[in-house]
């Protein structure tokens, strides 16, 4: 009986951390991505992207791989506070792939001078499981009218 019982706590322990392990969600990253960039907490913001991510910002060149994207990271938090809210219209799921469209509104707080601009952008967001966590890929977006 003391073989069973201790199979069976041992077990009731393997389950009960295996449940407490946040499973990675395309939503859940979309969600923490902008609670990193609102936090301005960098190191955070980069581990959401791909080694081989893009950004893809209208009317700008591309920012080209997850050290080019740090350092346009590193240069807003430097001047500014952003306090965006993102919702997603559509998401499309293609195994380790997904698509996600949707909009970001709110403000970006400029350090120098606590001026502020609105943010109404509408994106797309391609993001692929990479050693299963999901992580941005690709991220395009522009000014939504």
């Amino acid at each position: 009986m003391k073989t069973s019982s201790t199979f069976f706590i041992s077990a009731c322990i393997l389950f009960a951390g295996c449940g407490n392990k946040e499973e990675s969600t395309p939503s859940k990253t979309l969600t923490e991505v902008i609670a990193a960039d609102n936090a301005g907490d960098l190191d955070k913001v980069i581990a959401y992207y791909t080694e081989d991510a893009i950004l893809i910002p209208a009317g700008s060149s591309d920012i080209i791989g997850k050290n080019a994207i740090r350092e346009h990271y590193r240069n807003i938090f430097t001047t500014s506070v952003l306090q965006l809210q993102a919702s997603s219209n559509e998401i499309i799921d293609a195994n380790d792939w997904t698509i996600i469209r949707g909009n970001t509104t709110g403000k970006v707080i400029f350090k120098a001078d606590s001026s502020a601009t609105a943010v109404n952008d509408k994106f797309i967001m391609v993001l692929k499981k990479d050693d299963g966590r999901w992580k941005i890929y690709r991220l395009m977006w522009s000014s939504h009218p």
